[in-house]
């Protein structure tokens, strides 16, 4: 059966001195996730994984927007088959 990988964005400068990723990280990692889960077709791939990493280079404005755009133009490039493309 397949199943959808964990997805977690990971900013230096949101890495607290004890080493936790900050909540908002964690939030949006979660909001992608739940964007993409249902629109990628993981019954072509019986018995595997589709990891997303998405590395934060800046912190700004329209954060998770940037993220859904990139991870949606990835998948495609990448060739996993999509019901749609997802835009934010």
């Amino acid at each position: 059966m397949s199943r959808y990988s964990s997805l977690l964005l990971v900013s230096a400068s949101d890495v607290e001195e004890e080493g936790a990723i900050n909540t908002r990280l964690l939030e949006l990692a979660a909001a992608t996730k739940s964007t993409f889960e249902p629109v990628i077709q993981v019954h072509l791939y019986p018995r595997s994984t589709i990891d997303i990493f998405i590395h934060v280079l800046q912190l700004d404005w329209g954060l998770l927007t940037a993220c859904i755009i990139g991870s949606t133009l990835a998948l495609a490039t990448a060739g996993i088959p999509l019901f749609d493309f997802v835009c934010a």
